[in-house]
């Protein structure tokens, strides 16, 4: 379907966005494994990037901790925020001690398996292009790539999350 413009007398074809959005999905379907394995290289090389060994300043972390270590210890349940994440710490001190950079370490592992449940729940229930961003800014986004080095329950949650939808 082309327009004759009066003044220049030119056909002009105009672009429909569909026929865009389809050529635009069609290369990201195409390529969606790629596009997964880019998100999760990313999201590996910033969280190795912004890990930090340190507690953090916020204090949270450590309160979940020292709630995890008494809940070891026999001398206390933890009752306050986080009650579920301190029971699971608590259950690896017992089997394992107290170790900070090993808890670390873990919650970044819930991120990447995060990222990898999402992609496979999701691949063949949305769109390629939707899912494609979402990972690749999943990986980049540092208020996520945060909770993959500290000892906070985001990333035990975000992975029971996207487990759970499996």
């Amino acid at each position: 379907m082309s327009e004759n413009t009066p003044e220049t007398g030119m056909h002009i074809t105009p672009v429909r966005f569909d026929s865009i959005y389809n050529r635009v999905e069609e290369i990201c379907d195409k390529k969606q494994k790629l596009f997964f394995y880019i998100s999760l290289a990313l999201l590996i090389l910033f969280g190795i990037l912004l890990f930090d060994v340190r507690v953090s300043e916020g204090g949270d972390d450590s309160a979940y901790l020292m709630a995890a270590k008494k809940f070891a210890d026999g001398l206390a349940f933890p009752e306050f925020h986080g009650t579920f994440y301190s029971l699971f710490i608590g259950f690896l001190i017992r089997i394992i001690g107290f170790h900070l950079i090993f808890f670390k370490i873990l919650s970044f592992l819930f991120l990447i398996g995060h990222q990898i449940f999402f992609f496979f729940t999701f691949r063949k229930r949305i769109s390629s292009v939707l899912l494609n961003f979402v990972l690749l800014i999943t990986a980049v986004t540092s208020g996520i790539l945060f909770y993959g080095c500290q000892t906070y329950t985001e990333a035990l949650f975000m992975f029971l999350q996207i487990v759970f939808f499996y």
